[in-house]
C-alpha cells in the first residue's frame, strides 16, 4: 500500500462518497523523515507499513487528512534488548551491590545503617529522577536526555568504585539513581512514541519481561563478581553497562518524538476557568 503512495504522481481525485477511496494521493518519491503530506479521503482509520507510521484524521463526511510520518526504528527485538536494557538500570543499581555491603562497611569503616542508607539513597534518586526527566524528554526529545544522563551514570559509578568514604559513597548512590531512573522513564515513553493499540501492549509486555528478571538476576551477578573479585569491581561492572549503553543509544536510537509533538517549556500556571 504505502508503494502505490510513494510512487504517485498526480494530484488526489476526492470522492463525493466517503466509502469510496480517492484515487492517486499525491505523496513525492522521498518522504524525508518527519515531515508530513495531507490529501484527501480513504476509508481506514489506522495503517502500518514497515518502518513507517501512517496516520489518518478524519475532517468530516466525506474528507480525511492523511498525516504521514516516516520512522526508521530498529527491528522490534533490538528495541527490546536496548529498551529493556535501559528500564532495568534500576534493579541492577539497587541489587547488584547487595552481596557486597558488609565488605563496604568495613572498607569504609563505617555502621551498617550508613552501609544501607547508599540503598536508600539510590532508590530516593530513582523515584526524583523519573520525576525529573519525564517533563524534560517531553520538551527535548528523548534522545537528548537520556545520552546525558547515560554518560553521568557511568561516571558516577565509576567514581563510587574509587570513593573510601561513606558520605561520598552516598551522595554518589543518589545520582546513580537518579540518572538512571532517566533510562527507566525515558525507555518506556520511546515504546509510547513508535508503538499504539495493541502493538504498544504487546511491546510492554515484552519490556515487562525484561524488567522481571532484572531484580533477580543483578544479585546473582555481583555474588558471582564478588566471588573472585572486590566490591568495586561490582561498579566498575556498571559503569560499563553504563557506557555500552551510552553508545547503543548514541548510534543505533533514533529521536522517537517529533519536533512538533514536544512540550512547550515552563509550567502553565494560568487559572483555571469553568
Amino acid at each position: 500500500t504505502l508503494e502505490k503512495y510513494l510512487t504517485a504522481e498526480n494530484p488526489p481525485v476526492p470522492s463525493e462518497n466517503p466509502l469510496v477511496p480517492a484515487e492517486n494521493p499525491p505523496v513525492p518519491a522521498k518522504l524525508p523523515a518527519g515531515s508530513h503530506y495531507n490529501f484527501y479521503p480513504t476509508t481506514y482509520t489506522t495503517c502500518s507499513v514497515v518502518y513507517s507510521t501512517v496516520e489518518f484524521h478524519r475532517k468530516g463526511f466525506g474528507e480525511m487528512t492523511k498525516a504521514i510520518t516516516i520512522k526508521k526504528p530498529l527491528p522490534t527485538l533490538w528495541l527490546v534488548v536496548l529498551l529493556g536494557s535501559l528500564t532495568a538500570f534500576g534493579p541492577l543499581s539497587m541489587d547488584m551491590y547487595l552481596p557486597g555491603l558488609p565488605a563496604v562497611a568495613v572498607d569504609m569503616s563505617a555502621s551498617t545503617s550508613l552501609v544501607q542508607l547508599s540503598l536508600t539513597a539510590c532508590l530516593i534518586g530513582l523515584g526524583v529522577g523519573q520525576l525529573i526527566f519525564g517533563p524534560l524528554s517531553d520538551i527535548y526529545g528523548r534522545r537528548r536526555p537520556l545520552v546525558l544522563t547515560l554518560v553521568v551514570y557511568a561516571i558516577a559509578s565509576v567514581l563510587c568504585a574509587f570513593t573510601t568514604s561513606i558520605w561520598p559513597f552516598i551522595l554518589l548512590r543518589f545520582v546513580q539513581g537518579l540518572t538512571g531512573a532517566a533510562g527507566i522513564v525515558i525507555a518506556r515513553a520511546c515504546a509510547r512514541d513508535l508503538y499504539s493499540g495493541h502493538e504498544l501492549t504487546k511491546f510492554m509486555a515484552l519490556l515487562s519481561i525484561v524488567n522481571g528478571a532484572a531484580p533477580i538476576l543483578a544479585p546473582i551477578a555481583g555474588g558471582a563478581i564478588l566471588s573472585f573479585a572486590s566490591w568495586p569491581v561490582v561498579f566498575f561492572v556498571l559503569g560499563g553497562i553504563g557506557l555500552l549503553m551510552f553508545v547503543g543509544t548514541a548510534k543505533f536510537l533514533p529521536d522517537t518524538l517529533p519536533i512538533e509533538n514536544r512540550a512547550e517549556k515552563g509550567i502553565d500556571v494560568r487559572p483555571v476557568t469553568r
